[in-house]
């Protein structure tokens, strides 16, 4: 086993590691923006929802088109806020809900629309309604004709009702009817013909514009319904989003909780690996090398019948083991020459 591929393998095993809690970290992280998009997604709605309630109570057209700027803006941020939701079954029921939120909301907008452009024309019409009756109803009440002027008393009431008070069709065709009934009275009056035909063009008018603002006032009060059925259900569907937000949000603070966790392991067994790594490389390559710092010091000191255990597992070391035995045993060969070289010569030797 060669030292580069321990400490290689060392440095992986711990990399390895390191990736997960990195992996863990960004998929913990990910829930947590997936939470806070959520609630930028909601309060979109919320905002939206709002904004449909004060475009319903707008009442002129500067007014309106501000809000439905507003509109356009907070719709363009819920698209974009939709795109960075992750995919699961509640938030693909979430979007679609919206979509039926869409339909109600451009429904609204269309309608009130349509109903300032009623008002305007009806604003413009109704001093000519009150001039018109005006003008019949002072000769006709000037002639002291009591059927004509409860006729002409009916025609008023029934003008306030349609146009203010109940805008439907009964109410509509009762005026109508009072109208006829006036122009039937001014054709048996006392009044001369110049008289009746003055007062019956009067009331011909009348008529027409009586049938133009009469069929204003009922579709504006069928819009102002639909109006009410699309805040309805929007409400309804405000209700479901935020049930289904409950349980998303929860699922999102479950994987946050999850990914914590799991975190938290990883890192506690990550830390593990490394203290018994660093144990096993102190013991596979410390303890050696102690050993033959520890000859070295005997060497050093003349003491060349130093002993290296040998059997380490790291390829590098048991050859430097061998190295230093075979240094050691060359030195100490070398040594005992010098030392032989150096002994006395004995009497007996110099005799022979």
């Amino acid at each position: 086993m060669r030292l580069n591929h321990i400490l290689i393998s060392g440095f992986l095993l711990v990399a390895l590691f390191v990736g997960a809690v990195g992996f863990v970290g960004i998929q913990a992280q990910e829930a947590t923006q997936s939470g806070k998009d959520l609630e930028s997604y909601l309060s979109g709605l919320s905002q939206k929802q709002n904004l449909l309630f004060q475009i319903i109570e707008s009442a002129d057209h500067s007014n309106f088109s501000r809000l439905t700027e507003e509109l356009k803006l907070i719709d363009k941020s819920i698209a974009e806020i939709e795109q960075l939701l992750p995919e699961s079954e509640g938030l693909r029921q979430l979007i679609g809900l919206d979509g039926n939120y869409q339909d109600s909301s451009k429904k609204i907008v269309s309608v009130h629309k349509e109903l300032l452009d009623q008002e305007i024309v009806f604003s413009n019409a109704y001093p000519t309604e009150k001039q018109q009756r005006y003008n019949i109803r002072v000769p006709l009440f000037a002639i002291d004709d009591r059927q004509l002027t409860e006729d002409v008393g009916f025609m008023q009431y029934f003008s306030k009702e349609t146009l203010y008070q109940s805008p439907d069709q009964k109410h509509f065709d009762e005026w109508l009817e009072s109208i006829k009934k006036v122009r039937s009275g001014v054709g048996t009056s006392a009044l001369t013909e110049e008289e009746k035909d003055i007062i019956l063009d009067e009331i011909d008018a009348y008529e027409e514009t009586a049938k133009k603002m009469g069929q204003i006032a009922i579709r504006g009060q069928k819009i102002k319904d639909e109006e009410l059925v699309e805040i309805e259900k929007i409400s309804e569907l405000s209700k479901k989003n935020f049930q289904l937000s409950l349980a998303i949000e929860d699922d999102i603070q479950d994987s946050i909780q999850m990914s914590k966790r799991i975190l938290v392991a990883v890192i506690l067994i990550t830390l593990l690996l490394a203290v018994i790594l660093g144990l096993f490389m102190s013991r596979l390559i410390s303890k050696p090398i102690q050993k033959i710092t520890d000859a070295f010091d005997e060497i050093s000191k003349g003491n060349f019948n130093v002993d290296i255990e040998k059997g380490s597992r790291i390829k590098e070391l048991l050859t430097l083991q061998e190295s230093i035995s075979r240094t050691t045993a060359s030195m100490k060969l070398a040594v005992l020459e010098v030392m032989k070289k150096k002994e006395p010569i004995t009497p007996k030797e110099e005799e022979s």
